[in-house]
């Protein structure tokens, strides 16, 4: 797997991009641009001097996974998380499979405990997985 940081830190350099931290902790960040912008986005917001981690919210399964795969070019694997998708429907008589509630567990418990199993700095999701 590449690896993009460097990329990242060219990105950063510019104004409008640098600024978007102090935009977005003062709650006025309105970003419109090409779906390619998006995985410089979410890694400028996700900044370990920002603080916490930022959560990433596609409407697809499918971009999630693509937006998974670029932050995780461009800030570490051990830095991006993907929140799985229930396989159920909230009516249906199902259970989800077992792997699925696993890793969204360790995702939580990641969150939860930081120190333990290392910091997510951007946790990626599909609404449905909401």
């Amino acid at each position: 797997m590449p690896d993009l940081s460097g990329l990242l830190a060219a990105a950063v350099t510019d104004p409008g991009l640098a600024q978007l931290p102090a935009q977005a902790r003062a709650g006025g960040a309105r970003i419109q641009g090409p779906a390619a912008l998006r995985p410089l986005v979410a890694a400028t917001l996700a900044s370990p001097d920002e603080g916490g981690p930022v959560l990433a919210v596609t409407a697809t399964d499918r971009e999630a996974e693509e937006l998974t795969a670029a932050l995780t070019d461009l800030i570490g694997p051990d830095a991006v998380a993907s929140l799985p998708s229930w396989e159920t429907l909230p009516h249906e008589r199902l259970s989800p499979r077992s792997d699925t509630v696993g890793r969204r567990l360790t995702i939580f418990h990641r969150l939860a405990h930081p120190e333990t199993d290392g910091e997510l700095r951007v946790v990626v999701s599909a609404v449905r997985s909401l």
